[in-house]
């Protein structure tokens, strides 16, 4: 074990893996294999040199300087595409404060301090939700068994006990039984 060297120890990329790890987050190459390719030069277009590029290509993006960089490349995109989301939105913002201030039309200026308020959030509904209603999955349960014990309650007592028509509710008497088959 002294002699293998720890991979996860490497800090520092050489020149080829960070081009070919630029290339791939940068999306200059349509796979891992054409950027492995590009960036060794691989001139073997034979079945096996081509799986053997592809596994070292597939090594190489796994590995852990690499994994690393791709980290810190994708952290530094996410912040700079919300710093630019941000200033776009300030822009804008300012661009519609200018038009409610120096409108020539009320509608202008109407339209512009809509815009504003529904920026601000200030026309949304807003829903409440109790939580003191929310039964237990016990509870929940109780209810559903003795909805189950009733429903089994009347279908033996009406098989026992026939309901004469007039127990019997006249809109069950007008249904048709037709309709509820599918």
């Amino acid at each position: 074990m002294a002699g293998k060297k720890d991979k996860g120890s490497s800090i520092e990329l050489t020149t080829k893996q960070r081009r070919f790890a630029d290339m791939i987050l940068s999306g200059d190459a349509p796979s891992l294999v054409a950027a492995y390719r590009e960036v060794y030069e691989c001139k073997g277009d034979t079945p096996k040199q081509k799986k053997s590029q592809t596994n070292e290509a597939s090594r190489l993006w796994h590995h852990p300087g690499v994994r690393r960089y791709a980290d810190e490349w994708r952290a530094k995109a996410e912040a700079n595409r919300v710093r630019r989301e941000v200033g776009e939105r300030e822009r804008v913002r300012n661009r519609l404060w200018n038009e409610a201030d120096s409108a020539d039309k009320a509608s202008d200026r109407i339209n512009a301090l809509r815009l504003l308020g529904q920026h601000a959030g200030m026309f949304t509904d807003k829903v409440e939700i109790k939580t003191d209603d929310v039964m237990s999955d016990a509870e929940v349960l109780a209810e559903i068994e003795l909805a189950l014990r009733n429903a089994v309650d009347v279908s033996v007592s009406s098989s026992t006990n026939e309901p004469s028509k007039a127990e019997v509710p006249q809109d069950f008497l007008d249904d048709d039984p037709d309709g509820y088959l599918m």
